[in-house]
């Protein structure tokens, strides 16, 4: 079912003041900066797997979190070949999804899993678009 861990996302609240520490102080490459509607966030991918999410206005859930939690670890993201059937499989356990899967960065489908679930972490599953 798990192909990877595709990210770990670190929730901040404005990536510009945040970008340069992971990418001029950790030498870390910068991928590249996308909006995701869809969940109110701006995203910024590095290489290795590491993502810096922040909210684009005050129903973003991120900025929820960052209110609730403050900047720090939001979820890790594991890729999968079949979403749909993943998602199943682990509801059918009797573990929560958040909501219905939904469009994600770089064109994929995402489905998120309550904290409670994964011993307080927010688990994602993505399928990249084929």
């Amino acid at each position: 079912m798990i192909k990877r861990i595709d990210h770990i996302s670190i929730a901040v609240k404005n990536l510009g003041s945040e970008i340069p520490k992971w990418r001029d102080v950790l030498g870390l490459k910068l991928l590249k900066v996308e909006k995701v509607l869809s969940q109110k966030v701006e995203v910024a991918f590095f290489e290795n797997g590491l993502e810096l999410t922040s909210p684009l206005d005050e129903n973003s859930p991120v900025h929820k979190f960052l209110e609730k939690r403050g900047e720090g670890l939001h979820h890790i993201c594991f890729e999968v070949d079949d979403l749909e059937g993943s998602v199943k499989k682990i509801c059918e356990a009797g573990f929560e999804k958040i909501e219905a899967s939904r469009k994600g960065a770089d064109d994929s489908e995402v489905a998120f899993f309550r904290p409670s679930n994964f011993s307080g972490v927010l688990v994602e599953l993505k399928q990249k678009k084929r």
